[in-house]
């Protein structure tokens, strides 16, 4: 396998999916066209609040972890999941392929658990260069490094009050949430953010999704540069194993290219508690990075559509703990 992986960062909802669709028609590229987890299925512990564990694996465990994991993505759909892989894995060539995984061995791991992805896709073994996406790898960006010195990272950053928005409904379709999984996942996700960018500043490409769909050859430009890959037309153009990509927005629109148009629809569905939160815990980021703050006008104990009275007492609460 090419010794010189890329690594897709960045929490969920934020633009990641769609990066990973236009790097996929990339002729010099294997794209992994799901989330992989591996460092979950290894054991390791994650903090991201939607993939959150804290336990050890053993050989077996690992093994038919990423084996479920694969029946799973092949079999389920999901109306807002970031690619639809149903009946597209051959699931007997996967198990085949991996054989057995030892936790211990991270490297060798990692190489037969994607030489086993892309036998299950493709029919034959990976010669490329490795894409993956996973949004809780950004915690092991360290750890990768050590196993790729040549690897190479790109971690894509939303306005924090569109991505709070849009990460609340895609979680909890429905009803209002427990806004406290949203704020942490956002909160560990710029954690990372910066301290990747600290220990890795050379290897660790930051691109603004605002950026990304308003300019998209200006990026993609920048990216190819970064990734030292040369261009291509497919790159500007979103796919998911060379069929097109119809997105994974929570509108349930479908789309055919990269699209701005919804790209300030968050002002209309944000609601006060969130921009008194926002503004409390990402002033930095939004500082940093370019962003307008929004300001606070009133209504935080204004309870908000479909929240139920429990989670509407947490959600306030949360600001006694701040």
């Amino acid at each position: 396998m090419n010794e010189a992986p890329v690594f897709l960062l960045g929490v969920h909802k934020s633009g990641t999916s769609l990066l990973r669709s236009l790097l996929d028609g990339h002729p010099d590229l294997f794209v992994i066209p799901f989330e992989s987890h591996f460092f979950q299925w290894m054991g390791n512990d994650i903090l991201y609040p939607y993939r959150q564990q804290h336990q050890n694996a053993s050989i077996e465990t690992t093994t038919q972890r990423m084996v479920n994991w694969m029946e799973q993505v092949n079999t389920v759909a999901d109306d807002y999941s970031d690619s639809n892989m149903v009946g597209k894995i051959d699931v007997g060539s996967f198990k085949t392929t991996l054989g057995t995984v030892d936790p211990k061995q991270e490297k060798a791991a990692f190489e037969g658990y994607v030489q086993a992805i892309h036998q299950a896709l493709h029919q034959q073994p990976c010669s490329k260069r490795v894409v993956e996406k996973s949004v809780e790898h950004a915690e092991f960006a360290a750890n990768i490094k050590q196993l790729y010195p040549n690897a190479k990272f790109i971690h894509i950053v939303r306005n924090p009050y569109s991505n709070l928005v849009s990460l609340r409904k895609f979680k909890t379709p429905g009803h209002f949430p427990s806004i406290i999984e949203v704020l942490n996942t956002l909160k560990i996700g710029y954690h990372f953010l910066y301290q990747n960018q600290r220990y890795l500043p050379h290897d660790y490409h930051v691109v603004k999704y605002e950026d990304l769909v308003q300019d998209p050859e200006g990026s993609i430009q920048q990216i190819a540069s970064f990734l030292n890959i040369v261009p291509h037309e497919n790159l500007l153009h979103p796919t998911s194993m060379g069929e097109a990509w119809e997105g994974n927005s929570m509108s349930g629109q479908k789309f055919t290219g990269i699209d701005a148009s919804r790209l300030h629809r968050w002002k209309n569905d944000i609601l006060p508690i969130e921009v008194y939160y926002a503004n409390r815990m990402f002033s930095h980021v939004l500082n940093d990075w370019g962003y307008e703050p929004m300001p606070y006008s009133g209504g935080f104990w204004k309870r908000a559509s479909k929240e139920k009275f429990k989670t509407y007492l947490r959600n306030r609460l949360y600001k006694i703990y701040l």
